[in-house]
């Protein structure tokens, strides 16, 4: 039912006590009373009664028509397998009717994706179980990001929905068009995406996109005021904007943090430039690697520190590789893209994934209190718009500010075609408002996902009168202001 046959696991019941003792009653006692089963019986010997595992490696091994007597083909086995599964199924559909909410929960491993639910019934019955499992999910549109894990989230839901349509095999044909799609059953659909209420998921940006294609039901779009629509039209090119900005640097297939990761000669090129810098920062490279989460802020990190190397390393890349070559090509559009104010903005971005990584790793530690973490969240918050909402990015020491004394010096590069690209020298005090506007929506935003994931944490943190931790350093700070009295 949840699973293919496999020989071991006949192997792992035929060695089991409740196996022999079955195998044993049907040998003796078929057609007997309980008085004759007690009595020896020549059929002691016999295994015709149940099937032994050499029969069940037979049946596996051949599974055509008529090979093993007295076996079913391996279509009616398919067909037993899908009536189980439709009936589990069913079973899950006719409970799901009764739901009061139900949560969703996406995880997405290499090309599988794989959707499962939780649900809870009025009377307060929990289920779980699975939406559906979508192979091959990193071949559709935008794979990997928020809009192709959406499409994947909406395909398994609209197949859970659909009607069950039984296998063809032998004698037993149903005519269905191959092409034609499954019947989806539209008011179970519409029931089941008006319930969704949360999404677990790698990413806010999937919760916020699977919930708005969900809200208003699936096939009638939501009716979205016209100023709701241009804020929405504002967000989606503010994403692309610093969206582009990291992909660029660090998440395009041959960006130069993966060119200095992985090519030895790129990374050489790379720590030579670096020596040359008057402050020679640390570090011998910029430690990309995607399956950490605090990749993306220390590799950030690195790059706008080392900002003079990476352009260096950018325009010596196309004459070391040449520029046909996918790395010179990939730096060459790079430095055709890149412009002051997209550097300012990377600066900015860099300071924003720090705050987010600390956030994280205080999340992340066992031993921390569930109380003192609304104060880290208000903290967050606090630090966000002092920097971004108030500008203090540009005057505090940061990381946007270090991109600011780089961009002071006016640096010219020559391209193909004789083409110059200039950087710097030019920071105006539009580039500054633009680039503070956009992270003030990015602001805006965050606060909008932190309440999204954490409701209510403002009533969290009254729980805080209730901390020994907080009342053991109020006497202490309470000690130190009677001894200076």
């Amino acid at each position: 039912m949840k699973g293919e046959l496999k020989l071991q696991r006949f192997q792992k019941h035929a060695d089991s006590p409740a196996h022999q003792i079955a195998a044993r009653a049907f040998s003796k006692c078929v057609g007997k009373e309980d008085a004759e089963c007690a009595k020896p019986s020549l059929l002691d010997d016999d295994e015709r009664g149940a099937p032994s595992f050499p029969e069940w490696k037979q049946v596996l091994h051949e599974p055509k028509l008529h090979a093993v007597n007295s076996v079913a083909a391996s279509g009616k086995c398919r067909m037993m397998r899908w009536c189980m599964a439709t009936a589990h199924r069913r079973i899950l559909k006719q409970k799901m009717r009764d739901a009061l909410c139900i949560s969703i929960q996406q995880e997405m491993r290499g090309h599988r994706f794989l959707l499962r639910f939780r649900c809870v019934t009025g009377s307060l019955e929990i289920l779980t179980g699975t939406v559906g499992l979508k192979k091959h999910a990193g071949s559709v549109q935008a794979p990997g990001s928020s809009d192709g894990l959406r499409e994947a989230t909406m395909s398994c839901i609209k197949a859970f929905c659909c009607k069950e349509v039984p296998p063809n095999y032998g004698g037993l044909r149903v005519k269905v068009n191959p092409d034609r799609e499954p019947e989806l059953d539209v008011q179970f659909c519409h029931m089941l995406c008006s319930r969704i209420e949360a999404f677990a998921a790698d990413s806010a940006a999937d919760e916020q996109l699977a919930a708005r294609e969900l809200q208003g039901g699936l096939l009638a779009g939501p009716a979205v005021p016209r100023l709701q629509e241009e804020l929405t039209q504002f967000l989606s090119s503010l994403k692309s904007f610093l969206k582009n900005c990291v992909v660029e640097f660090m998440e395009k297939q041959h960006s130069v943090a993966k060119l200095i990761t992985f090519k030895p000669a790129v990374k050489e090129l790379c720590e030579d430039f670096r020596a040359r810098l008057p402050d020679a920062p640390c570090g011998k490279d910029l430690r990309y690697a995607p399956q950490r989460y605090a990749s993306e802020s220390v590799t950030l990190l690195r790059i706008c520190i080392s900002f003079e190397a990476i352009l260096a390393t950018l325009s010596c890349v196309p004459d070391m590789r040449g520029a046909s070559s996918d790395e010179g090509a990939a730096c060459l559009h790079t430095l055709q893209w890149l412009d002051t104010e997209k550097c300012l903005q990377l600066g900015m971005l860099g300071d924003a994934a720090l705050e987010v990584q600390r956030l994280v790793e205080i999340a992340d530690q066992n031993e921390e209190d569930i109380i003192e973490f609304p104060l880290h969240l208000e903290h967050f918050r606090q630090v966000l718009g002092k920097l971004f909402v108030e500008g203090m990015c540009l005057q505090i020491p940061c990381l946007t500010t270090v991109m600011v004394e780089q961009l002071k010096t006016r640096r010219t590069f020559v391209l193909q075609q004789g083409r110059a690209v200039s950087l710097g020298g030019d920071l105006t005090e539009d580039i500054k408002t633009r680039c503070l506007r956009r992270m003030s929506t990015y602001v805006a935003l965050v606060e909008k996902v932190l309440v999204a994931e954490f409701p209510s944490h403002d009533v969290m943190a009254c729980f805080k009168v209730f901390s020994v931790k907080d009342a053991a350093r109020c006497k202490q700070i309470l000690g130190v202001r009677l001894a200076l009295l």
